[in-house]
């Protein structure tokens, strides 16, 4: 068999895709670190770090690139028929200025090398921020309501609608690091080995234990001591990790005592804001007078704990320009799709015209600064002013998917 053919078969075998890393994935590869690609069949797949994602986007170049390796001993002598690169079609391969200056002996390497594939694409590495729309959907298919269903829901059903981390990241396209600390900001918790979150019902059950307890043994919200409260609550069947994470929900901090103890001081904004959203998801789809609102908001939370609107920022929207005839419609931003263009897409579709102060809470969670908050402004909307306050128009007429 000729050298040639000899090289085509090789060729045909081998098929290589050429990976373009930034310094750090370099490294991170160097170093004998791992790499994962996620993604089901219908994604656009990720690669993943311990602790980073990355979009993979595939660009093609005008130049061919070619793989080589080193011949093998018996191929590579002095009796090469060529002191070029050979194409598989057995002529010389014409090589760029820049394999020239990184390999100025062009002849000693065609002497020891071969080429094995020819390509003329490769990945592009980008860093994102991951959506986690998928790891949401996950823990609502079974969040904790109280410990009687849980038991009867293992019984008939066992551990269907749970998930496990090793579950979520086959699932979850993004790093361990950032599914674990996206799932500490909702706030999720681990019981049993699976990832749950708390159902508006229970967290409304627990904290009234809670307030209870408090009242009974006169304990401080600013200081509230976790190890006394499980003492105090021992007799209600409240889990451990559940009152845990009711306490993470409704807390404005936490510390750990001399003795190790949790320490919490409770938020009252935060549980004004869980009584204010079970109030409006109560309501029906064509909103309710706002002044009927605040009355059963305040006659529903507790009577030491004030509220006001601001509390609950990005579940609401108000109608109506009259302050003597204003309706008030549940409308949540867990509602809305985590993808920037799409979101601002259906906001529009609202409402066609936004105040500021209004639409802020429906896109604060796009942007992890102000300046890049802003920056999603200038791309997706266009900007006026009315005296003092600021609107906010869609950029585009229709907006292309």
């Amino acid at each position: 068999m000729s050298s040639s053919k000899s090289r085509q078969k090789q060729q045909q075998h081998h098929q290589y895709k050429v990976l373009e890393c930034p310094p750090e994935l370099v490294a991170r590869l160097e170093s004998a670190k791992s790499l994962v690609i996620r993604g089901d069949a219908d994604d656009a797949a990720v690669l993943c770090t311990d602790t980073e994602t990355y979009s993979i986007r595939l660009v093609q170049t005008s130049n061919t690139m070619v793989i080589i390796q080193p011949r093998p001993p018996a191929l590579g002598s002095a009796t090469t028929e060529h002191d070029q690169l050979v194409a598989p079609s057995g002529q010389p391969y014409q090589l760029s200025s820049a394999f020239r200056t990184r390999f100025p002996d062009t002849a000693s390497v065609a002497r020891s090398s071969e080429i094995i594939d020819t390509v003329s694409s490769y990945m592009e590495l980008t860093r994102v921020r991951p959506k986690f729309d998928r790891l949401a959907a996950m823990l609502a298919e079974r969040p904790y309501i109280d410990a009687d269903l849980d038991e009867r829901q293992m019984r008939s059903s066992g551990s269907f609608g749970l998930h496990t981390m090793a579950s979520i990241l086959d699932t979850v396209q993004a790093s361990e690091h950032e599914i674990r600390k996206e799932l500490e900001s909702m706030t999720a918790f681990e019981m049993d080995g699976f990832w749950r979150t708390l159902a508006p019902t229970a967290a409304l059950q627990v904290l009234s234990h809670i307030f209870v307890a408090t009242m009974d043994e006169d304990l401080d919200f600013s200081s509230m001591s976790f190890g006394t409260l499980l003492e105090c609550l021992k007799d209600d069947g409240i889990p451990t990790p559940v009152l845990e994470c009711c306490l993470k929900l409704f807390s404005e901090s936490h510390r750990r005592d001399e003795s190790g103890d949790l320490l919490f001081k409770i938020s009252f904004g935060k549980v004004a804001r869980l009584y204010g959203e079970q109030v409006l998801a109560a309501l029906p789809s064509a909103g309710s007078d706002l002044v009927e609102f605040l009355r059963s908001w305040r006659a529903q939370t507790p009577a030491s704990i004030d509220i006001h609107l601001d509390q609950i920022k990005g579940l609401y929207l108000i109608e109506g320009n009259s302050a003597a005839a204003q309706t008030i419609k549940y409308f949540p931003k867990s509602v809305l799709p985590s993808d920037p263009k799409t979101r601002f897409e259906d906001l529009f579709k609202i409402r066609q015209k936004w105040a500021r102060e209004d639409i802020v809470p429906y896109i604060e969670d796009l942007a992890s600064s102000d300046k890049d908050r802003d920056l999603l402004f200038l791309k997706y909307a266009r900007t006026s002013k009315t005296g003092t306050r600021t609107f906010f128009t869609s950029r585009f007429t229709s907006f292309e998917r």
